[in-house]
């Protein structure tokens, strides 16, 4: 069975598109292998949707939506017009009756790209979170300034794309001039942006979740001088037992969201944590063979109709 996973990398800087590629073929496509699928990576910019007596997709030649397949489609992107592609893509994909979804829950699809639903979602669970605005793009958004200290409080903040990932675009500020700078420039962009508090000494942990049961887990440290967590930015990862507050809360939010698979990511400082955000395709590279395989099993067979029981 055909396991695709449908992204436009190229419109990402070089070096995270190689990385990407090296992860597909050094894990992804070999574990793949181990639960009976055949693993392919469809580049979106190459993909032609057709309606024409039926639905098709055509790819170098072939229709692919022929094929009996798991797909993992890539909803944000760099290019937000390659966005409107992947949503014209998902949508075909959905009427589909040869396709499963892999990265779909019981209440939507692609809920996990936008983090401030995401962390709506917690805060309904009863779950930590912390302050967030959405913060409008425009030629009014640096008066908007004064409102979002309202909120927020003292610097500093971050401020980070709404839909995104791989830690792209995430800048920390660090005073009201900084700050209106930059809503200048978020002012003339197509992305929307969210703000929240910076929270200091932090680690984060991604916890790993199959059908609403925790799996795995990884904790997350920032470089030292740095604040990204993030392994394919600076951070570095070792597995751990999830803490069991934390474990418990990314059960419940999992199970809100009927989800199969679902990484849920916390911040955590001292003896504090916070949601941060959910993952339907989290990366598990950095897991131990163990763990590993566990939860690439998970991922593999998300939603899927061939999932042994």
């Amino acid at each position: 069975m055909k396991f695709y996973w449908i992204d436009a990398l190229s419109e990402y800087e070089q070096t995270i598109t190689a990385g990407v590629l090296k992860v597909f073929d050094t894990v992804y496509r070999p574990y793949a292998a181990e639960n009976g699928f055949e693993f392919e990576y469809l580049d979106a910019a190459k993909i032609i949707p057709v309606s024409a007596g039926r639905d098709m997709l055509l790819y170098e030649g072939r229709n692919v939506l022929d094929d009996e397949a798991s797909v993992f489609i890539s909803y944000a992107n760099a290019n937000p017009q390659m966005e409107k592609i992947l949503e014209s893509i998902t949508r075909m994909a959905y009427a589909s009756k040869t396709w499963t979804i892999a990265n779909r829950a019981g209440k939507g699809i692609f809920i996990d790209k936008d983090k401030l639903t995401g962390i709506s979602i917690a805060r309904q669970c009863g779950v930590p979170t912390i302050p967030t605005v959405l913060i409008p793009s425009g030629k009014s958004s640096r008066a908007l300034a004064g409102d979002i200290e309202s909120v927020l409080g003292h610097y500093p903040y971050i401020v980070k794309p709404k839909e995104m990932l791989a830690g792209i675009g995430i800048v920390k500020v660090e005073s009201t001039e900084s700050f209106k700078s930059l809503l200048d420039i978020i002012g003339q962009s197509s992305k929307d942006y969210i703000a929240q508090v910076f929270i200091k000494d932090i680690c984060d942990y991604r916890v790993y979740t199959d059908r609403g049961r925790v799996i795995a887990c990884l904790q997350r440290q920032p470089m030292p001088g740095n604040y990204l967590a993030s392994i394919s930015r600076t951070g570095k990862g070792s597995s751990v037992a999830a803490p069991d507050p934390i474990a418990r809360l990314s059960e419940k939010i999992a199970r809100e969201l009927d989800c199969d698979y679902l990484c849920v990511d916390w911040l955590s400082s001292g003896d504090k944590f916070w949601f941060s955000e959910i993952e339907s395709g989290g990366g598990f590279s950095a897991l131990p063979p163990e763990e590993k395989s566990k939860v690439a099993r998970a991922f593999f067979f998300s939603n899927s109709k061939k999932r042994p029981q």
